[in-house]
């Protein structure tokens, strides 16, 4: 005998082939052919159903038939039926059983690979089996039980026994098949119970079914037939129970213990806790309420809804508080696609317990159930511009996103980052900063709730030669800015300098050098003064974009002036240069440091003062408070007022950008018992800068402190500082201030413009692009990048520079000497040598591009060079002088 069996596209077709029977002889003569080849027609394999992995497939149908438990190897195989002809389509086969030892429950099944409906099934048990359906009398629709007639609805995945035998869970649909070993009569018994939960009435007995029917029945229940309080409660507390379960493991299959969790009670007709008119989830089971004047019975729609929602918040590992309030709500809203949540909760059918539609603004503060609805809302809010956008696919859209986003929350409460969370599920590229597929819509609903999304990031601005700290006051200065497309395309020639000198915000546009590449050229200012800027481009839909991105609330700062500073005064106490309120009380002194102790050694309170200066010098000397020796050195006890030691008059007109330093040495108690100052004059009153404060300072070296005293210095004719002591109690005495090598410096300020420095830079093949051009010359570092024609151009302060070029394809060269002066230009050209080149690649076999040639002789011609090919074809050669070359490829074979 011998077997052909039938194939279309490579897929074999079920029970599909051609049997020959021949004689055992010589030419094996035919005796029978029997046929079972399947009239195909024009049919072709579906390529997008071919590409999906069998073992997916039948993972799908698992977890929506429950009753098969074990599995058999799955195949692709054509379905065109068996005796008789179907429209032939393309299945997974496999067989399915109840894991059982021996089995009752054994199929072979072909499923649909994209659905995982059942398009055959075939029982491998030969036992007459009882079928049957299970459903109930459930309220119509999503509203309380006073508010729609009840329906018969079929109870998915409920429990049916055979008394003294075995049992099944039904499908979704509440049809069910047991497998029965006899064909006798049998009592069949059902109740609200099923694989994943089951109704428990607290008023008594709950709802249980029982008939007798001859195999395979069939054996139909219909639970709440009499239509009661109690057994409808429990019919549409695990009818819904079951929607909310399913609805969320369609949008995520392996949702944490949800997918897995069987018998959850639902406790129905309660009139204990906080009953009557309410509902609540324990962590381990949902409770719902009798009725009672003027609130229904609780167990019904979006009730069961939001007290399951609280359960998938828990199981996603989040807190509860607000957040689960609100996503008990968001179930409801998504189930239903309507924004009430427990319409005829308070009796009226048209009035919900809470609304999604709502106008409430994050942050929430009241009590929680009172805050629910800013999360309904934010969802009900991004449902109305989906369906606008995704007519057909809003709800798939958000509720994937709603679901998965309870899985990524921490905490209790509803805050914007959730906005952040619903971006992360949408985007499709790693990066939410540009955008995500449904961005608009998702940030548009947030923010109607004061839930913002992060601002998307269009563009970016980057600055290759940094920003500068100084800009030359007699303008000129150039920045160099790179504006790169992240969420946008830049639009050209959009880049635009934003300028502050101190009065109000200008504007002159920068210059585009090469595309998205600008030159921003700052102005001429006051020398001294701090200017504000920030920089600007559009995109290709004419969005601006700022960096800094708030400006110009937010800007960069930069100083009018050069990094050089010139010493105004400078004081080593060598001499008196006219300090006043020296003696006194107060016991200042010019005098040689000579470490007094003070009371040290009796009192152990404070360090000695300096016994030297702090630049070392012949005189030793220091600005102190009583520097005597031996016991002396500490500041009174006593002191009724401050007694200061005042400067004599800085002239600092116009001088800006003024510093301020001194080398302390000082010991002072906390000042809750003595102080210490140190203040500047700003022409009209004294300003403190230093104050002690309330630790005890008891320094034992020579530390430097720096002030930046130009907004009181600048342009000051008659600045001034003072160092104060005083007041202080009748103990506990220390060193005081000990004050060296005083110094006040300010910018120094350039008189004269800038000249410029430029030219082209070529080779030997013509211009050079993008070539680094970097003068240097005393405090100034200014660069510039050639143009496609090779030119460059900078601004630079007169002086003498050296000049530095650098191109990726050249040799560094560098010119010293360069004289620039004042509005004139000094031009330079420079001829660069290219670097040696490389040649390499791969040899292949003809006609094939892809089988490598290995052991292949390579040679350059005339350039020294050869390389022998690898085992990938591949060959490299370096240090080869620009030029033209033949090339000779040679091979044994």
């Amino acid at each position: 005998l011998v077997y052909y069996s039938q194939y279309k596209d490579g897929i074999p077709v079920y029970k599909a082939d051609l049997r020959l029977l021949v004689r055992n002889e010589a030419g094996y003569p035919l005796v029978l052919a029997s046929s079972a080849i399947k009239d195909l027609g024009d049919f072709s394999v579906d390529a997008s159903k071919a590409s999906i992995d069998p073992r997916s497939a039948q993972a799908t149908f698992a977890i929506k038939n429950p009753q098969y438990i074990k599995f058999g190897e799955p195949r692709q195989v054509i379905w065109a039926g068996t005796d008789e002809a179907v429209t032939p389509a393309f299945g997974i086969e496999f067989m399915a059983d109840d894991g059982n030892d021996p089995t009752v429950l054994r199929d072979r099944v072909i499923i649909d690979p994209i659905t995982a409906e059942i398009i055959y099934q075939e029982s491998m048990v030969t036992d007459v089996n009882v079928t049957g359906q299970v459903t109930g009398l459930g309220t119509q629709g999503f509203l309380a039980e006073q508010c729609g007639s009840e329906i018969s609805r079929p109870l998915p995945y409920a429990t049916a026994s055979i008394i003294g035998g075995n049992s099944a869970y039904a499908d979704s649909n509440g049809n069910f098949t047991i497998t029965n070993s006899g064909s006798t009569a049998v009592t069949v018994w059902s109740r609200v119970k099923g694989h994943w939960f089951i109704a428990n009435n607290q008023q008594g007995a709950s709802d249980s079914l029982a008939m007798s029917v001859t195999p395979p029945g069939p054996a139909n229940f219909v639970h709440n037939a009499a239509n009661t309080e109690y057994k409808r409660a429990e019919v549409n507390a695990y009818l819904h129970a079951n929607i909310v379960r399913d609805f969320t493991l369609h949008y995520n299959p392996t949702y944490p213990t949800i997918y897995s969790q069987t018998n959850f009670p639902l406790h129905c007709n309660d009139n204990t806790g906080y009953c009557p008119g309410n509902a609540w989830y324990d962590g381990i089971s949902l409770t719902f309420c009798l009725a009672s004047s003027p609130y229904p019975n609780t167990a019904f729609s979006t009730v069961v809804h939001h007290e399951y929602g609280h359960h998938l918040v828990e199981c996603a590992g989040s807190g509860q508080d607000q957040y689960g309030e609100g996503m008990g709500d968001v179930m409801g809203l998504l189930i239903t696609d309507d924004p009430g949540t427990g319409y005829g909760f308070f009796g009226s059918c048209s009035e919900p317990l809470r609304s999604a539609d709502n106008t409430l603004q994050y942050p929430c503060s009241g009590e929680v159930h009172a805050c629910a609805p800013l999360m309904s809302g934010c969802v009900w809010s991004i449902r109305n511009q989906l369906i606008v956008s995704n007519p057909t696919t809003y709800m798939n859209i958000l509720a994937n996103l709603a679901i998965n986003a309870m899985l990524v929350h921490t905490g209790g409460t509803i805050t914007p980052q959730i906005a952040i969370d619903y971006l992360t599920l949408d985007d499709d590229d790693g990066n939410i900063d540009n955008g995500t597929p449904h961005h608009s819509e998702i940030c548009t609903g947030f923010s109607a709730h004061n839930m913002d999304c992060p601002a998307l990031i269009l563009m970016t601005f980057s600055y290759p030669y940094g920003r500068p700290t100084y800009i030359n006051p007699t303008g000129g200065s150039t920045m160099r800015v790179v504006v790169t497309g992240v969420g946008a395309t830049p639009q050209p020639n959009s880049g635009i300098l934003h300028y502050n000198g101190g009065t109000s915000w200008q504007t002159v546009n920068m210059t585009q050098v090469s595309p998205n590449n600008y030159d921003a050229v700052f102005p001429s200012f006051t020398c001294g003064s701090s200017v504000k800027y920030y920089v600007s481009a559009q995109t290709t839909g004419l969005v601006t974009v700022n960096d800094p991105e708030t400006a110009p609330t937010a800007y960069y700062t930069t100083i009018s002036g050069t990094s050089d500073r010139d010493t105004l005064f400078n004081d080593n106490f060598a001499t008196d240069q006219g300090w006043t309120g020296l003696g006194g009380n107060g016991e200042w002194t010019i005098g040689v440091a000579v470490g007094g102790t003070g009371n040290q050694e009796s009192t152990n309170h404070g360090g000695p003062d300096p016994s030297t200066d702090h630049s070392p010098t012949t005189d030793n000397k220091v600005l102190g408070v009583d520097l005597t020796s031996g016991t002396g050195g500490d500041y009174s006890a006593s002191l009724g007022s401050t007694y200061y030691v005042t400067s004599p008059v800085y002239n600092c007109s116009g001088k800006y950008g003024v510093v301020l330093s001194f080398w302390r040495w000082l010991g002072v108690e906390q000042n809750s018992y003595d102080h210490a100052y140190f203040q500047v004059y700003s022409g009209s009153s004294w300003i403190t800068l230093f104050e002690n404060g309330g630790t005890t300072i008891d320094e034992s070296a020579w530390s430097q402190f720096s002030y930046d005293v130009s907004a009181y210095a600048n342009n000051n004719a008659s600045f001034q500082i003072r160092f104060g002591i005083g007041t202080t109690d009748g103990s506990w005495q220390y060193c005081g201030w000990n004050i060296d090598d005083l110094m006040i410096t300010a910018l120094r300020c350039i008189t004269v413009p800038n000249g410029t420095l430029a030219g082209t830079v070529t080779d030997s093949q013509g211009a050079v692009n993008l070539a680094y051009v970097h003068a240097v010359g005393g405090t100034s570092s200014l660069w510039d990048t050639t143009s496609t024609s090779g030119a460059y151009s900078i601004s630079a302060p007169p002086g003498t520079y050296s000049v530095t070029f650098t191109q990726v394809d050249h040799r560094d060269t560098t010119i010293a000497g360069q004289v620039v002066t004042s509005n004139n230009t000094t031009t330079l050209n420079v001829v660069m040598q290219r670097l040696l080149s490389t040649v390499k690649g791969k040899v292949t076999k003809y006609p094939s591009s892809t089988t490598a040639v290995p052991n292949v002789r390579v040679v350059v011609n005339g350039a020294g060079r050869s390389d022998t090919t690898d085992a990938s074809g591949n060959y490299l050669m370096s240090g080869i002088t620009e030029g033209t070359y033949s090339m000779f490829f040679t091979n044994p074979d």
